[in-house]
């Protein structure tokens, strides 16, 4: 199976393992209501400010101008990890300037523990499942030793921003758009339609968008879920396994 195929078949099983969870332990992921602002079209508008930052801050970093990152050694990981931080606070400040709680962001305020170590959880079952369905990829010791291996904080560092990010906006888009099934669905037609011409500028024909489409699918789930729990801290684990399975190049 190619590495999509398995991907969004440890994505589905780790994301309905979270759901099973989830239906067990009201105490962590109780049903409570959706955030509400007084202006959220107002909230809305300033989440895509916050989101224009982050891009004007990304494009900073790749004209090179950025906190200055050793060859290599543990100073090389910290300087980049704070380059990641640097670039998505904008959502952080955001939140901070408008003196808004965590919850907007899908952050509760109780059970942080348990939350990210449920995530972690999911992210070591689902790698070792990966390896385990893809032919050819390292065993499943050396696998998790690949994916958490320390120097990979940076990526964690930018895996959970983008969340917190995302989270932010589905936040305030169903503050101004109503719960329900539309953000999400909004979500995953918008993250298909911003690949499509890059897709096509790399000669990939509409036949072969199969991945494109089963990713957007994903995302509908993955935005919907976290919705209902109110809660994208368990994600974190779950993504930052996913996205470094991509090194783990069959032999």
């Amino acid at each position: 199976m190619t590495h999509h195929a398995v991907l969004a078949i440890c994505y589905t099983a780790a994301l309905l393992g979270w759901w099973a969870l989830a239906r067990s332990r009201r105490d962590l992921w109780p049903a409570g209501a959706a955030t509400v602002f007084a202006r959220p079209w107002r909230e809305l508008l300033l989440g895509f400010v916050a989101v224009l930052a982050i891009l004007g801050l990304g494009q900073l970093y790749q004209h090179d101008i950025k906190l200055p990152v050793a060859q290599g050694g543990w100073s090389a990981v910290l300087a980049e990890t704070a380059n990641q931080l640097l670039i998505y606070s904008p959502v952080l400040w955001l939140v901070v300037l408008r003196r808004q709680p965590g919850s907007t962001l899908l952050v509760p305020g109780d059970h942080l523990p348990l939350r990210i170590g449920f995530g972690f959880g999911l992210g070591i079952a689902a790698a070792v499942t990966y390896v385990l369905l893809r032919p050819g990829a390292p065993g499943p010791i050396a696998a998790l030793a690949a994916v958490f291996a320390p120097a990979n904080v940076k990526h964690l560092a930018q895996v959970t921003m983008e969340d917190l990010t995302i989270a932010m906006l589905a936040v305030r888009a169903t503050a101004a758009l109503g719960a329900g099934w539309r953000v999400p669905v909004l979500v995953g037609v918008l993250f298909a339609a911003g690949h499509v011409p890059a897709m096509l500028g790399n000669g990939v024909a509409l036949a072969g968008m199969a991945s494109l489409l089963l990713d957007a699918a994903l995302a509908v789930g993955v935005i919907r879920l976290l919705l209902l729990g109110r809660d994208v801290t368990w994600f974190f684990g779950l993504h930052f396994a996913m996205d470094m399975t991509q090194y783990l190049a069959p032999a």
